[in-house]
């Protein structure tokens, strides 16, 4: 069986690990051009103190939050015995903005040695909430969805993926015109590259490559969005030496039809990686 830990592009886990928050804003730097980061204007904000979130003795990592459509913030993560911290679950609670829920589990393999990982989530027009993540349960690792129900609560887990590599690290964006895309990472013996899928009108399309590239380039951890233009913005982690010594930022959009060309984001020495994107009421991505 494929595990997480075996994935040489993703970290492992040290024990006794608790998840904290920062209630925050954080500096923006303009995507949309291929000059150092460092050049283009960044906004200076303040952060507010670290606030404990998870007090339990496991291992709590790998966060996500989510606001629907609704106002609650979801907030999800990983979660592990200390003693198994490769056994991995998904568990979430979700704030009213007057108190947090009571937490529960999302994604469970109750007696079996599986690791659920990698969650993400996004809110369908119709309000149908979506949770992506990975599991190792069949023998390697493939990319999963749920679905939640208000009055229902979540549904069964469905297989999204069955390619033999490993597809590992997936990213949601509920589309405007109600279309959901998931996008997702695979990693095959020689290198890793970016795969999609869409869903629209009750059927999903076949699997789409958004990268291609040969070792020693790796296309890894897409993170995906929406801009108010209707186009879909992916960013990515590209490795792009055999050292895994030149790790930088990089994305491309979907104007609808056809893919932008590769934007470099990140030139700096230094290893950059997990990254996260978004647009902001002023329209600055």
């Amino acid at each position: 069986m494929t595990t997480h830990s075996q994935r040489a592009s993703h970290k492992t886990l040290v024990a006794g690990v608790l998840i904290a928050v920062m209630f925050l804003e954080i500096m923006v730097t303009p995507l949309g051009t291929s000059t150092p980061a460092a050049s283009s204007p960044a906004v200076n904000v303040n952060f507010s103190s670290f606030q404990r979130f998870t007090a339990r003795a496991n291992n709590d990592f790998n966060p996500r939050i989510f606001q629907s459509s609704d106002g609650r913030a979801w907030f999800f993560w990983e979660t592990a015995p200390i003693a198994t911290p490769w056994l991995q679950d998904i568990h979430y609670e979700v704030y009213n903005w007057t108190a947090w829920s009571a937490e529960q589990v999302a994604v469970s393999s109750p007696g079996q040695k599986v690791q659920n990982v990698e969650p993400s989530v996004a809110q369908l027009t119709n309000g149908t909430l979506f949770l992506s993540f990975a599991s190792n349960r069949t023998g390697n690792f493939d990319i999963y969805l749920k679905r939640y129900n208000p009055s229902t609560g979540w549904s069964a887990d469905y297989q999204l993926t069955t390619n033999p590599a490993s597809d590992v690290v997936s990213a949601l964006v509920a589309a405007s015109d109600g279309s959901l895309w998931v996008f997702w990472d695979r990693q095959t013996s020689t290198t890793t590259n970016l795969y999609y899928k869409t869903y629209r009108s009750g059927t999903w399309s076949v699997e789409t490559a958004l990268t291609s590239d040969s070792s020693p380039v790796q296309d890894q951890r897409p993170a995906a969005f929406q801009t108010k233009d209707g186009r879909i913005w992916v960013v990515w982690s590209q490795v792009q030496d055999s050292k895994f010594s030149n790790i930088h930022i990089v994305y491309k959009t979907f104007n609808g039809a056809t893919w932008s060309s590769l934007v470099q984001v990140s030139f700096a020495s230094d290893t950059d990686t997990h990254p996260a994107g978004m647009q902001d009421s002023n329209g600055t991505v």
